[in-house]
Formats: C-alpha cells, structure tokens, sequence
C-alpha cells in the first residue's frame, strides 16, 4: 500500500493521496509489511521494495529505516537503472518518472540479507 500519487498522471482519481495523514498511515504498513518480509530472507535473498508514489516518507525514508532495523541488510545497486538514482538517499534506490518513459511513476529499492546462499540441498532419491 502507498499513497498511489502516480495514479494522477495516469489520470485517475486518488483522492486523498496528497493527505499528510495518509501518507503518515501508509508508512506504518510500509514498515511492518518489510519488517515481516525480512524475517522470511534466508541470508542471501534480496527483497524489492516498490511503491507507485512520489513520497519521500514512503521511499528512501522506509528504506534507510528498514537498513537501520536490519543490520543484515544491504541496498543493492541496479545497473540498469543507475540514470534513474535518487538524490534524496546515499544508497541506491530509483525514482521511475512518467516524463521517462518508465509508466505512471514509481520507486524501487533492491535490498539483499547478507550472507551467503546455502547450498541447496540434494534430495537423495536413494533414502
């Protein structure tokens, strides 16, 4: 859940997404959904965090709360869309703008669980 604001460039209704209130209230979800989405990470899973909105609150905010809770986090860069960085973070997250082609707009973070991936287990059909 987010405030949706992209939904204004693409032309529908969002009532009440500019509402500070809301926003305050989408954040709180934010961060529970990714700190529950956390605990399921095996060390070295990643985690894409994405909203439809412009909202610094609900973009780099939850991810430099999420990397502050999360010691076993890491933000992890995305070649692809280095040209759409965000300025309002030091680590890597992207702001997607209707004006680049990229949809109605949107924000992506890639988050991994450090660590190494386990090797994956060999079921022996033998057993």
């Amino acid at each position: 859940p987010c405030s949706g604001q992209s939904l204004i460039a693409k032309g529908e209704e969002a009532v009440g997404c500019w509402s500070p209130n809301m926003v305050d209230v989408n954040v709180g979800r934010q961060r529970r959904i990714v700190g529950n989405a956390v605990k399921c990470l095996k060390p070295g899973g990643y985690l894409l965090y994405s909203t439809c909105t412009y909202s610094i609150k609900e973009n780099e905010k939850v991810v430099a709360w999420a990397l502050k809770e999360h010691d076993d986090l890491e933000a992890v860069v995305v070649p692809h869309l280095e040209s759409n960085r965000s300025t309002y973070s030091d680590v890597p997250c992207y702001r997607l703008f209707p004006h680049q082609g990229m949809g109605a707009g949107a924000f992506v973070a890639l988050l991994r669980k450090k660590g190494e991936r386990p090797e994956d287990r060999v079921i022996n059909p033998e057993r």
